[in-house]
């Protein structure tokens, strides 16, 4: 049995309660799906339940209204987690560089162990990134995460962390736009600043094109896309130049305009 204590999030698909399990007290936070959402819960729960690794928020139990105190019955479902104070985005900027590595390094086995599941986040930021008491990051809300298909939804996510191939049309992209999406994590963890900070579709294209640069041969090589006549060729900023080696090193791998070419491994 679970008492809910207040809301703390509500979005067209779910509202999010902080609450705690009568018996044992823990703290736990309730995700309620909205019955016109029934679909979005049984996928999020499903690929729930195949997940159990130390750096991805764990489903603990998937209750009813008879197993809340004071809730009338009214068909509703709760995904029961643990709960973690703060999410990066809230400690971001007290965070040092031994401790970027060391939540980069975190995030990178998640990610890895959702991908060997078969299953694209499709939303990896850093509000989607929990940090639990004892320091460990945990990769949570899984909203729109999907098992990877042939034919994929196009334009899924928060556009600050979409990967290119997304923009310009793609519905066959990879676990790859998991990666971009780490990489301007890691930018920011690094720098304390949002990589590509466009205001919408277009202006999100100019501002990666910008950043990283665009030549002839990136443009034909994503020439394929529905959507690659609004690319133009430009020279690359040195906001990725100017870091150090080592932080370098590891965005040119996962910011690769080639999916295939992007890679946890450095």
């Amino acid at each position: 049995m679970y008492a809910i204590e207040k809301i703390i999030e509500e979005t067209r698909k779910s509202v999010v309660y902080s609450g705690y399990d009568i018996r044992t007290r823990e703290q736990v936070v309730l995700k309620r799906i909205k019955r016109s959402k029934a679909e979005n819960l049984k996928r999020e729960q499903r690929i729930l339940e195949d997940l159990d690794h130390m750096n991805v928020l764990g489903l603990k139990q998937v209750v009813t209204d008879a197993d809340i105190e004071n809730k009338k019955p009214k068909g509703n479902t709760y995904l029961v987690f643990e709960r973690c104070v703060h999410s990066l985005s809230d400690v971001l900027q007290k965070i040092d560089s031994e401790g970027a590595d060391r939540i980069f390094a975190q995030i990178s086995s998640g990610l890895r162990y959702i991908h060997s599941k078969g299953v694209i986040h499709r939303d990896i930021k850093p509000s989607n990134i929990l940090i639990a008491g004892d320091g460990t990051a945990k990769i949570c809300d899984f909203d729109i995460a999907r098992e990877k298909a042939p034919k994929m939804s196009r334009l899924s996510g928060t556009t600050h962390y979409m990967a290119i191939e997304m923009f310009l049309g793609d519905t066959e992209y990879t676990y790859a736009v998991d990666l971009w999406s780490l990489g301007c994590v890691y930018y920011e963890l690094v720098t304390k600043q949002v990589l590509f900070d466009g205001e919408g579709e277009i202006d999100q294209i100019i501002k990666i094109t910008e950043t990283l640069g665009l030549t002839e041969e990136d443009k034909n090589a994503l020439g394929h896309l529905p959507y690659a006549h609004l690319l133009r060729t430009t020279k690359r900023s040195n906001r990725i130049e100017s870091l150090e080696d080592k932080h370098r090193k590891v965005l040119v791998r996962l910011l690769s305009y080639c999916p295939n070419e992007r890679s946890l491994d450095g």
